[in-house]
């Protein structure tokens, strides 16, 4: 069900493509935070324990069966600590990788150290590309879809995860291009939300902040 009333939905009139590789790179926060999926949160973890003292320079990279490099995934100093870091799947252009098994390779203090991760998909994952568009003060989440009939179902969260809205719920949309711009009750106080996109099997967070018009 799509709530018009506090949503606004705009068709594109520009076929979708398969131009995966619109992602943008991870920052550190994005590459600390475990993913939502629990299979791809154990299967895409990487864990580094740096006991040694001295700072080093921390490499990670994402090798492929044939030796090549697909994803620099890490380069900076690190002190000693323990990290968890979660690769999201993409290569270097930011277009989604095959499944399969990947080969991390660690650089640190001079010292190699290499593990396996492996990916897989969901039905809609690699049939989904979404992401925040900001313009001036303005944002909204652009959603194109690359396959027909697709469930979809949006949810807004607050800054610690409670419930606020449910704008749009199990609608069925097809191929194309979507921008949806949210607009709640006037009670919603302006700030930073929390967006889960579900279509079909695959689910998608991300973050969005409301403005209230003046």
């Amino acid at each position: 069900m799509l709530r018009s009333t506090i949503l606004i939905l705009l068709v594109l009139l520009t076929a979708a493509s398969g131009a995966l590789g619109q992602a943008h790179r991870q920052s550190l926060m994005e590459l600390q935070t475990a993913p939502q999926d629990t299979i791809d949160a154990q299967n895409l973890r990487i864990w580094l324990p740096l006991e040694r003292q001295n700072r080093c320079w921390l490499k990670i990279e994402i090798v492929n069966d044939s030796n090549r490099v697909i994803r620099h995934l890490v380069s900076r100093m690190m002190v000693h600590g323990y990290y968890n870091y979660y690769w999201n799947k993409r290569d270097d252009s930011g277009k989604l990788v095959d499944s399969g098994v990947y080969t991390y390779r660690v650089t640190d203090c001079g010292q190699i150290l290499e593990g396996k991760l492996t990916v897989q998909y969901r039905e809609w994952e690699k049939k989904v590309i979404a992401e925040v568009e900001k313009q001036r003060s303005r944002e909204w989440l652009l959603l194109t879809l690359l396959d027909d009939s697709a469930r979809v179902t949006i949810e807004m969260f607050d800054y610690h995860w409670r419930p606020v809205d449910v704008p749009i719920e199990d609608s069925l949309m097809n191929t194309g291009k979507y921008r949806f711009e949210w607009k709640p009750a006037d009670t919603v106080l302006a700030g930073r939300y929390h967006l889960r996109l579900t279509v079909g099997d695959y689910t998608h967070d991300l973050k969005l902040t409301y403005r209230k018009k003046r």
